[in-house]
């Protein structure tokens, strides 16, 4: 009998402390801000995988980029990253073609004409990589101000060997692609997520984006405080998106968020994006960030 007591005692207590950590957990708070230390440096890889169909014609998509981003200023407010290339590589499947390129492969164009694509790419990329950019972020993860582009295509088009006509041309593709505010809608993903005030498991905000020529949709997100285990803070991301760019497109995006609560890095993030209607188009991206030792 008293062995019987003794056991039921444990176990009741047992319950009391699983019943106290969970209330921990729940009750937890984090004051959730974008917040990377100045003088440290940290990793970010993105990975997309986007696949479109447009009458009947299906493409497929890979791209690949990594960058370290180094704190240089912090005025209270305002964060400023010295952020370099590391690495840019996309593979595109069309149906009458393939395109690959990555920027750690060997450049093998020649001086003259390239009129190979994916020649062409991989001496952009290669030319990219060690190359470095000026962001600066707020405490919410807005990006607030991108430089230091103009110089990059600058320096990028004199690598290139190819004949001085065809620089403009491919400075103009380049500039399509990595422009402000492209930059600024491609960090956005990660940075621009944080109320900028204490949060605990059960509180919801909402972020929005109004659509641009670069991507001309307007995004309402939706994040959800799901559970905080140390500084770890774990999200739910909702997003609804409607195409501004002329045509019938409407869509959703769902996700998952690991985020450092004292940085605001985040460690991990997962979505998947479905848009349909004149296209359809369906996007599974992975980022990924850590501090740099």
């Amino acid at each position: 009998m008293r062995c019987t007591k003794i056991t039921f005692l444990f176990a009741f207590l047992l319950i009391l402390l699983m019943g106290s950590a969970c209330s921990d957990n729940k009750n937890a708070t984090a004051n959730f801000q974008f917040n990377l230390q100045k003088g440290k440096a940290y990793e970010y890889e993105m990975d997309f995988d986007i696949k479109q169909e447009l009458s009947g014609q299906n493409i497929a998509t890979n791209m690949k980029s990594d960058y370290v981003m180094e704190v240089i200023g912090d005025d209270g407010n305002v964060k400023t990253l010295k952020t370099t290339y590391e690495r840019f590589a996309m593979n595109v499947e069309m149906p009458d073609r393939t395109i690959s390129a990555d920027s750690d492969s060997k450049d093998t164009s020649s001086m003259g004409d390239i009129a190979d694509p994916s020649q062409l790419m991989t001496a952009m990329f290669g030319a990219l990589k060690g190359k470095s950019f000026i962001i600066k972020v707020d405490k919410e993860g807005k990006v607030t101000e991108v430089t230091g582009l103009n110089e990059i295509a600058d320096a990028m088009v004199n690598s290139l060997r190819v004949k001085e006509e065809m620089k403009p041309m491919v400075r103009q593709a380049f500039t399509q692609q990595f422009n402000e505010q492209n930059i600024k809608e491609i960090f956005s993903q990660s940075f621009n997520i944080f109320p900028n005030k204490p949060v605990q498991v059960g509180d919801s905000w909402e972020k929005k984006m109004a659509g641009t020529t670069a991507m001309p949709m307007d995004v309402t997100t939706t994040y959800t405080v799901k559970s905080i285990e140390g500084n770890m803070v774990n999200l739910d991301a909702k997003s609804k998106m409607n195409f501004t760019g002329g045509g019938n497109m409407s869509g959703e995006q769902t996700g998952t968020m690991k985020v450092d609560a004292k940085t605001g890095l985040v460690v991990d993030a997962e979505f998947n994006q479905k848009m349909e209607g004149q296209m359809q188009m369906t996007t599974k991206g992975r980022i990924t960030g850590k501090e740099r030792s």
